[in-house]
């Protein structure tokens, strides 16, 4: 008697604790973000402690991937790591970069995302002191 109740509990159990996959388990950001994916060339860099004005990019991509992953490469990965998310909603996404492996070139400081165009902006100004404005061209 106490094998069969022992089953239906496990049965049961199983039920509530099952996840269903989804269309979207595969994308990380919700839609309006969704064209994120993939490499991101950068074109300026624009502020720093001193507010000194554009600098020069000293990498050839930003690779962010359909998961919570980016790289950032040149000739070779430089450095990689994990994107958390800070908030997420339908008109606002706030990240940060958080480096794994590699030279950190980027300040990892939370950034607003938004897109102007096929343009990529990772804006820091409101997160960090640096306050340093990211630009990036879709490849």
């Amino acid at each position: 008697m106490m094998k069969p109740l022992y089953l239906i509990a496990i049965t049961i159990l199983l039920l509530f604790t099952y996840c269903d996959k989804t269309d979207n388990e595969d994308n990380f950001f919700v839609e309006k973000y969704q064209k994120i994916y993939g490499e991101w060339q950068p074109v300026t860099i624009y502020g720093g402690n001193s507010n000194t004005g554009y600098q020069t990019p000293d990498f050839q991509s930003l690779c962010i991937e359909k998961t919570d992953r980016f790289k950032i490469l040149s000739d070779q990965t430089i450095c990689s790591g994990v994107i958390d998310i800070i908030k997420q909603t339908e008109d606002t996404l706030i990240v940060k970069l958080i480096p794994e492996t590699g030279a950190h070139i980027l300040i990892f400081c939370q950034q607003l995302v938004s897109f102007s165009g096929d343009t990529l902006i990772l804006d820091e100004k409101m997160y960090c002191s640096d306050s340093y404005l990211y630009k990036f061209l879709k490849k």
